[in-house]
């Protein structure tokens, strides 16, 4: 692969977080907030609310925790991508070609020694451990919920 083509694919992707991070961290807050508020509806309102209500609420907190959880897997994909792409550099014999494709090659594994992330508000990492956290911080809401109401 030329190195216009590596430098385009890492361009591109830190455009795009240097773009979505900011929207990415809105959907980061919200979704977090609402999947801990609509899970306390469905815990403290099952017995009262109506059948329809109660598979709304869940269907609602499901979607929510699967809209955080694709970005956390895409997230986790893209560093795992970007490793295995500097894996690949390191493992080839660059150190036999010639010193045009050697240059390149350096440049190249210098580009991928850090990993591409998906980065909300660009300190938030969207990977699969992250996603257990924003996990407990909704769960954390509905306890304090469940505690103060």
């Amino acid at each position: 692969m030329k190195i216009q083509n590596i430098y385009f694919v890492f361009s591109t992707a830190k455009a795009i977080d240097d773009v979505f991070n900011v929207v990415l961290m809105e959907e980061l807050v919200i979704s977090t907030v609402l999947i801990g508020l609509t899970t306390y509806n469905v815990l403290s309102k099952s017995v009262m609310a109506s059948m329809f209500e109660f598979f709304s609420f869940v269907t609602y907190s499901i979607s929510m925790i699967g809209l955080i959880f694709v970005y956390c897997i895409t997230g986790d994909f893209l560093i795992r991508e970007s490793v295995n792409v500097n894996d690949a550099y390191y493992e080839c014999r660059w150190y036999a070609m010639s010193l045009k494709y050697r240059k390149d090659m350096m440049i190249c594994m210098a580009q991928t020694q850090k990993p591409l992330q998906l980065t909300a508000g660009r300190f938030y990492v969207f990977s699969l451990r992250r996603f257990g956290s924003v996990m407990k911080t909704a769960m954390a809401y509905i306890s304090l919920l469940r505690t103060v109401v």
